[in-house]
């Protein structure tokens, strides 16, 4: 049975320093993991750091202890007074116990979850920081999450692959040390100012207040998503022997016509390109026997595009990029 004790979290709107000091806010907290709050948050001020009370940080939109011992709600220790409501049919007259920091709450199962009712969470692509301690003997389930059940429109902190990390529901990203060895650990996420942030160039993890080592990342990536990129990340990946995967090379489906001899010639194109801009590994979704061989042909053929294909690939990566929805990415 899943097992998580959770003692409190925090969330704020911005980005911070993580040394045993920031925890976010979740509007849904789900069954196995373990937060408390530590008492102080660093804030970036122009050029140096400055220390403040947690409660007096204007960027706090949520900090929750799980100190009650009974009833079903749980109070915000924030000025934004977003209380939640533990589910499942739990209360904490039965599932509050001794924590790492005053008492916590003990989720079990997979109904056992802590809902923040009227809160959206922090949505559009602002930044953002979400730091938790948990304790758990079992490496799955959700930690914290919101948005939309959509294509990158979720905000989900959660075991991936048996590690913690983060997703927007497309893509992923996780770090390498376990945490369900039955210790308490302070983990945390922090996402960078960006006008469009994605996980392999804004995502930074943390674990027991140090920069946190990773082993993959994973996200949406099809032709033209870098077409070059002398100045991405993905130098520093291959310095660091980090893998890189790039999911969607298809952009789900958006790439296509509908017209099978076509399609099977752009799926080679678009694999082609990526393969030959040296960055990440395509994972493309192929749904039958012909489509793994067209895959498999596209591997054999050169990585090179010559000076029609390059005017092909360039027409119809526009069609498709017109097509994406806002959210896709």
């Amino acid at each position: 049975m899943k097992r998580i004790y959770v003692t409190a979290v925090i969330l704020w709107i911005g980005m911070y320093c993580i040394g045993f000091e920031a925890e976010k806010n979740p509007p849904q907290l789900q069954p196995p993991l373990n937060l408390t709050p530590p008492p102080v948050a660093s804030v970036p001020v122009k050029d140096s750091i400055q220390s403040v009370a947690l409660d007096a940080d204007p960027a706090l939109v949520g900090w929750w202890k799980f100190d009650e011992v009974s009833g079903s709600a749980t109070a915000d220790s924030s000025s934004k007074n977003h209380s939640g409501i533990l589910e499942g049919g739990l209360s904490f007259n039965t599932q509050s116990v001794p924590g790492r920091i005053g008492n916590d709450v003990k989720l079990e199962g997979k109904d056992g979850f802590i809902r923040i009712p009227d809160y959206k969470g922090i949505t559009g692509t602002g930044p953002r920081t979400i730091a938790v301690w948990i304790k758990t003997t079992r490496p799955d389930g959700q930690i914290v999450s919101w948005g939309y059940d959509d294509f990158g429109r979720m905000w989900i902190m959660e075991f991936i692959r048996g590690r913690i990390g983060v997703t927007p529901n497309g893509g992923y990203y996780y770090m390498k040390a376990p945490t369900d060895d039955d210790a308490w650990h302070h983990v945390a996420v922090v996402i960078q100012p960006a006008s469009q942030p994605n996980l392999h160039d804004h995502a930074k993890l943390f674990k027991d207040g140090e920069l946190a080592e990773v082993d993959v990342v994973c996200f949406p990536f099809t032709t033209m998503s870098k077409a070059a990129p002398t100045d991405s990340v993905f130098d520093s990946l291959k310095k660091c022997d980090v893998g890189a995967f790039g999911i969607k090379p298809f952009a789900a489906g958006t790439l296509f016509t509908g017209k099978q001899e076509e399609d099977y010639k752009r799926a080679r194109l678009a694999l082609r390109y990526i393969l030959n801009s040296n960055t990440v590994i395509p994972i493309p979704g192929l749904m039958s026997v012909a489509e793994v061989d067209n895959a498999a042909l596209a591997v054999k053929e050169r990585r090179q595009l010559d000076v029609r294909e390059k005017a092909q690939i360039q027409g119809m990566s526009e069609a498709m990029w017109a097509q994406l929805p806002n959210h896709y990415g």
